[in-house]
């Protein structure tokens, strides 16, 4: 039964959890039709203000959440397939499979609020706009070192260790029925959410929401949480990261499109902004 479990959190057993990677590639094709119908350019996604519409607010988090679906289901891959060894048999079965997916994904709306509060935030102190697109290479460094120094924290260890070898997790907090489901899932989303919040910011940032940049990601967080290859590839990634960052810092012109992209995404949030625009590009999505 170890061996199986084993397999299972490695999202090899035969059980794999196709219901999560079916919605993961639904969540794909909506984000690849939202770039095609945008011609490639930035598509204006969500709102960064809570205080405008709640439409406008809902907009955000809803696509906020296919990106999450998107990008973290495959990475969760080895907590799903153990969750369905654990949780099998019963007519319920389904029902359970589902509930922890939603709870999983609902952990990561604390992120897209805290992007919605902070946009307002950062753009109602005077002229910081004007002063990180004349600046954009600083912004882009400056989220690259954040990433790639948050990948050598203890917390990130620490959360990596769980989210890539979930079968303890499981044990500890496990509980029958479907609303134990749902606060399993919802649990294991906020340890992925400390696991891989600053990638996310990455992601948004540089890039915009680009579907390159969201598969490169995705592919990072696979190899670190699904693949197993933490500590000694979670450093590499992170050293990368603050070379880079410093790179883009001190050369703007050696990385030109990371620079670029930053103040394509500055641009956007001043723009919806001062035209008090309902809908903002805080994820716009582009090729």
């Amino acid at each position: 039964m170890s061996s199986e479990l084993s397999r299972a959190a490695r999202g090899l057993h035969a059980g794999t959890p196709v219901l999560a990677l079916a919605v993961s590639a639904l969540a794909w094709l909506a984000l690849w039709v939202a770039v095609t119908a945008g011609g490639g350019a930035g598509v204006y996604a969500s709102s960064m203000s809570v205080g405008r519409t709640t439409g406008s607010a809902a907009m955000f988090l809803s696509v906020w959440e296919v990106m999450v679906v998107a990008m973290m289901f495959p990475a969760s891959i080895g907590f799903m397939a153990l969750f369905r060894v654990v949780s099998a048999g019963g007519r319920l079965a389904f029902v359970r499979s589902v509930s922890v997916c939603v709870g999983y994904a609902a952990a990561w709306l604390w992120l897209g609020v805290v992007a919605l509060l902070s946009g307002e935030t950062l753009y109602r102190i005077g002229s910081v706009d004007v002063w990180l697109e004349g600046h954009a290479n600083l912004l882009a460094g400056g989220v690259l070192v954040l990433a790639g120094g948050f990948q050598l924290t203890a917390l990130k260890r620490r959360c990596v260790t769980i989210c890539s070898h979930p079968g303890l997790f499981i044990m500890r907090h496990y509980c029958r029925g479907v609303g134990g489901a749902v606060a399993l899932g919802f649990r294991f989303g906020l340890v992925c959410l400390g696991c891989c919040w600053a990638l996310m910011v990455l992601m948004v940032v540089l890039g915009g929401g680009s579907l390159l940049l969201m598969m490169l990601l995705t592919g990072v967080m696979f190899a670190e949480r699904a693949l197993g290859w933490d500590d000694r590839f979670v450093k590499i990634v992170g050293i990368a990261g603050i070379a880079l960052g410093a790179l883009v810092v001190a050369s703007p012109d050696a990385v030109p499109a990371l620079a670029e992209n930053a103040r394509q995404w500055v641009g956007m949030q001043s723009t919806a902004m001062h035209m008090r625009l309902p809908i903002q590009g805080m994820v716009w999505c582009h090729v």
